[in-house]
């Protein structure tokens, strides 16, 4: 069996990260969250999180005590936090360096960069659907047409 047939696909870390912290958001905190899109990008690690305001927070907002509901996020940020710093690495196999990491109440939004020491090992896909790869320097000067008058400037094709 070849060995990168047992790697999994950028996809299914993809799905497992969000499913993972989806189930891990309702554990800890006795709510659901919303839709959590997850994307691997070589070495860092992109996730969005929406509709992630508690009930607590809710009914602190209602009753206009935003302080409280503000210092409950600045709780529950502090918790989430590190458990999508684990959860990462742990799924990915990867060590984290460090987490860019911010969340709006008033939205439920949440956005996280997740910085790793290394791109996790994965299978590449051999189907004709792929995402295309960022073009390198030699595809960039195939594509552009170099013209030379005295000064150079760069027309594209």
């Amino acid at each position: 069996m070849n060995i990168e047939n047992t790697l999994p696909t950028r996809g299914q870390l993809e799905r497992q990260l969000s499913q993972t912290l989806q189930s891990t958001y309702r554990q800890q905190f006795g709510n659901p969250i919303g839709k959590v899109t997850c994307n691997l990008l070589n070495n860092k690690v992109a996730i969005v999180a929406e509709d992630r305001v508690t009930e607590v927070e809710k009914v602190l907002l209602n009753n206009d005590r935003v302080d409280l509901a503000n210092e409950l996020r600045s709780a529950i940020n502090k918790i989430f936090r590190t458990q999508i710093k684990q959860t990462v690495a742990d799924i990915m196999q990867v060590e984290v360096v460090d987490i860019v990491y911010d969340s709006i109440l008033s939205s439920g939004y949440l956005g996280a960069l997740v910085l790793l020491n290394n791109t996790p090992h994965i299978r590449s896909n051999n189907k004709a659907y792929f995402r295309r790869p960022a073009p390198d320097a030699v595809d960039l000067k195939s594509s552009l047409r170099l013209v030379s008058d005295g000064n150079s400037k760069v027309d594209m094709e």
